[in-house]
């Protein structure tokens, strides 16, 4: 779960969605597919200085 440029509204990130058991992948609410159907990857690159250009 991301938030970006908002605050979280009472999510914590080390609770699974689902409920107990096998909630960690989607158990409860349809399983690995469900991850993959609503799953998009991107690529995130962060620099910890900023590039110092020649010019």
């Amino acid at each position: 779960m991301v938030h970006i440029n908002d605050q979280t509204v009472n999510n914590e990130f080390h609770v699974p969605f689902g409920g107990m058991g096998a909630s960690g992948n989607g158990g409860r609410f349809g399983g690995p597919a469900n991850v993959h159907e609503f799953t998009q990857s991107q690529w995130v690159s962060v620099m910890d200085k900023p590039i110092t250009y020649p010019f």
